[in-house]
């Protein structure tokens, strides 16, 4: 019988800062959750986006493609019995951010105060309230592993939180495969390696169909293995405050 690790928290929100991030972080833990008799909720933190590959976009292409990768998420949270929070904040391009062609790094990874002012006041907010409305809960951010500035947003809303909540941080993949992470973990967490159902990641991301994310899939796979360093068997990690 597979051992869940962090058994002691019945209920979890994962805080994704996008549609996807949820399962292609921590897809493989989440194929368990019926098994180990968790609540998941996905919170999707931006949930106006103007993202979708291989289709072309009308002129509501905001309204529309926020509801193709909506149905994408939920066909992922059914599967998984879980729940699903949309906030409706627009995601970093729709703010006005570009994308950085010349860089290694194409999505944008800065915050600017112009672009983001309003948005990190609204997100703090909504994070507190949430924190606060659910003290029994295990909230999982972003490491923002890659410095996407809708992942640092998320992680950084939580400096300008109250301590005393059940927080932890889970590896933002696929940013995660080609990142170092080692400079976003401080002295006051420890990694957890959590178990995967790998065939259920596999199908979560293959469901992202707008996203061209069948691509990540053996990436991914292999980072997963990496963390392991065993053969054939395979880790998610999050990182939990002490």
């Amino acid at each position: 019988m597979i051992k869940d690790p962090i058994e002691k928290y019945n209920k979890i929100y994962i805080y994704s800062p996008h549609y996807d991030d949820t399962f292609l972080s921590l897809g493989g833990y989440l194929g368990l959750s019926n098994e180990f008799g968790k609540e998941i909720t996905s919170i999707i933190v931006f949930g106006k986006s103007n993202n979708v590959y291989k289709t072309k976009l009308p002129k509501d292409k905001i309204e529309y493609a926020s509801s193709i990768r909506c149905e994408e998420e939920k066909k992922n949270i059914d599967l998984i019995s879980g729940n699903l929070i949309v906030w409706e904040n627009y995601e970093a391009n729709i703010r006005g951010h570009k994308t950085n062609k010349n860089s290694l790094k194409r999505y944008p990874y800065e915050i600017k105060l112009e672009y983001d002012k309003s948005v990190i006041s609204k997100v703090v907010n909504q994070v507190r309230q949430n924190l606060v409305n659910n003290k029994e809960v295990l909230h999982l951010f972003p490491l923002s592993i890659g410095n996407h500035v809708d992942h640092l947003i998320v992680r950084q809303c939580l400096s300008k939180v109250e301590n005393g909540f059940n927080i932890g941080f889970y590896e933002d993949l696929p940013y995660a495969i080609e990142n170092s992470y080692i400079e976003k973990i401080s002295d006051n967490m420890n990694s957890v390696l959590l178990p995967v159902n790998l065939e259920k990641k596999r199908l979560f991301i293959q469901n992202y169909q707008s996203q061209l994310a069948e691509k990540w899939i053996d990436d991914i796979t292999n980072y997963m293995l990496s963390i392991s360093k065993q053969l054939d068997i395979y880790f998610e990690r999050i990182w939990l405050m002490r």
